[in-house]
């Protein structure tokens, strides 16, 4: 029986912003696309295109990481029709086409091993959070489309001023006619109710929001606390009652108890100390709750944080445990980014306080999670014990939502 060299496709529904990169007649072209805006649907459609159209054309699919390329090999089953007769290898996540077309999902967790054939086309997905994505395309990746001129596309949210901003450059850049970039934010997808969208701006900093949704590059993307200084206030009034957030020190960190006016928002207290006795610790804590009558106490309660609790719990102390995953740290983070955003908290002029905040930093990984965390050599502990402390704050306000 002879091969069959071309497959009929049917095209779905598309938006407007998926048509242009499906429609789009260029080498290069790279899709700087906000969340859930339905760039997989679009690349993969022209993934299928290309393997329906030209017998034997080899398409690789490189994401992140192998679990990210194992979502969109899903997604590739369910869309494609069991007219066209494909044959699905889960173990090499290779889909094999009747006129010897194939599509091929790989990871770039090490760039190295992308080293293989010549491609008809190649697809970054999330390129932002591609390990050494310029080492990547540059020295292994644009070579396997040489061979067979092949095409690529290169999608991503955005992530800093990094090399896939440069990419998107190029795609504006007359001086590289071969290349095209497009721009869609998350409101181009006509599926996705403008509600969901205002409640999005409503509930993340600022900062997320512009970056996540409305895809722009954001110069300054890696800080998370914007407006510090203007949060500053020494002489702010407070009248009770209060609550605490406790980060406990581990090694050379330090332990911080931070005291918040429950009415004001107004920080009352810090407390840092490292290199000291859990004993006195819990010693020091049971003084300030009994200064300022604290009203709820949320400690950390990973690592060393169980047995201390036990101990606070035992003097009668309002003492609440707090399981940071990193699921958890990034809900109070970004509650007490955006209310340090709207100067709903009032900061004293604490130097050590001001500068962890100020330079307080995050990164989001392969698969959309995000990482908070100090710069290297730098601490951590006084931003931990005011988003613990704010966190409290909600909790004795009555909400529901804390882990």
């Amino acid at each position: 029986m002879a091969t069959r060299t071309s497959l009929a496709l049917e095209l779905p529904a598309l938006h407007t912003a998926q048509r242009r990169v499906v429609t789009s007649k260029a080498r290069f072209i790279v899709c700087n696309w906000g969340r859930r805006c339905g760039k997989s649907l679009a690349v993969l459609l022209v993934a299928l295109t290309v393997c329906c159209e030209k017998a034997g054309a080899r398409v690789w699919f490189v994401a992140p990481t192998f679990p990210m390329a194992d979502l969109h090999w899903d997604t590739l089953c369910e869309m494609t029709p069991d007219e066209l007769g494909v044959k699905w290898n889960q173990a090499k996540l290779r889909a094999t086409f009747p006129n010897g077309s194939y599509i091929q999902f790989k990871s770039a967790e090490h760039p190295n091993r992308l080293r293989g054939p010549g491609l008809d086309l190649l697809i970054i997905d999330e390129a932002s959070f591609v390990p050494k994505l310029e080492e990547a395309f540059e020295k292994v990746l644009r070579a396997s489309l040489s061979d067979r001129k092949g095409r690529c596309i290169i999608t991503s949210t955005p992530n800093g001023l990094d090399y896939f901003h440069a990419m998107y450059q190029r795609g504006q850049d007359p001086a590289y006619p071969d290349w095209e970039s497009f721009t869609a934010p998350t409101i181009s997808n006509p599926w996705i109710e403008p509600g969901e969208i205002d409640d999005a701006r409503r509930d993340l900093p600022e900062r997320t929001f512009r970056q996540e949704y409305e895809a722009e590059f954001i110069v300054d993307g890696g800080v998370v606390f914007r407006g510090v200084d203007a949060c500053v206030a020494e002489d702010a009034p407070h009248t009770g009652p209060y609550v605490m957030g406790v980060d406990w020190g581990k090694r050379e960190d330090f332990t911080v108890f931070t005291i918040i006016d429950k009415p004001t928002g107004r920080v009352v207290a810090v407390d840092r100390m490292n290199q000291i006795d859990y004993t006195l610790q819990t010693q020091r804590l049971a003084a300030l709750n009994e200064r300022w009558q604290v009203e709820v106490i949320l400690a950390e309660k990973n690592s060393i944080g169980d047995p201390l609790i036990e101990t606070l719990q035992a003097m009668n102390l309002p003492v609440m445990p707090f399981d940071t995953t990193n699921a958890s740290k990034t809900r109070i983070i970004e509650a007490l980014s955006l209310a340090t955003e709207r100067r709903e908290v009032s900061l004293p002029p604490n130097n050590t306080l001001l500068t962890e905040l100020k330079v307080y930093t995050v990164n989001r990984q392969p698969g959309g999670t995000f990482r908070y965390s100090a710069p290297p050599g730098l601490h951590d502990d006084c931003v931990m014990s005011l988003a613990l402390a704010w966190e409290a704050r909600t909790m004795a306000s009555g909400f529901i939502g804390w882990l």
